[in-house]
């Protein structure tokens, strides 16, 4: 195909209106496509349930949630069973490039979003990459991720030190 692939990055300066907490909403998208939101595990037994929780408090009204246990030797697929209303699929370890298109092949939107099971979503996250991939005519969108925060003073100056998870694109 000669069709162009259009992506984009969400400036921090996009985001920072509605992650103040004024109590108003991001304005939603011109229309709510269905977006599947794929999650691929291994060993996550610790941050599995955060993350989880995180997605069933999404504010956007068309998603399914697919998890991709990735052949994790502890509690991760246990914890995503408890999880009925979000499909579970398990598989051997095959590596997260394996497990991604398992999800990718799963899926049943027109959007197709990842998340990794340590990352805890903003409630508005599905909102504002619709539409931004809608205004813009992007066939896909990323964005800064922001460090959750972490209960021991390690881990939080870890997750904040440059390098860290802070300036990776999702």
């Amino acid at each position: 195909s000669d069709r162009w692939l259009g992506t984009r990055t969400l400036k921090a300066s996009e985001l920072m209106p509605f992650m103040t907490l004024n109590g108003t909403c991001p304005p939603g998208p011109s229309r709510t496509p269905m977006v599947s939101v794929i999650v691929c595990a291994y060993n996550a037994e610790r941050t599995m349930r955060p993350c989880l929780e995180s997605l069933r408090r999404l504010n956007y009204p068309n998603f399914e949630i697919i998890v991709v246990d990735d052949g994790s030797r502890d509690g991760t697929a246990e914890i995503a069973a408890a999880f009925s209303d979000f499909r579970l699929i398990r598989q051997p370890n095959r590596g997260l490039g394996y497990a991604r298109n398992v999800g990718l092949h799963s899926a049943r939107g027109e959007i197709i979003a990842y998340t990794d099971s340590d990352c805890v979503v903003d409630p508005d996250w599905l909102t504002l990459l619709v539409r931004a991939m809608l205004e813009q005519g992007s066939d896909g969108c990323g964005g800064p991720n922001y460090a959750p925060h972490e209960d021991g003073r390690i881990e939080a100056c870890v997750a904040a030190a440059p390098g860290a998870p802070c300036p990776v694109l999702t």
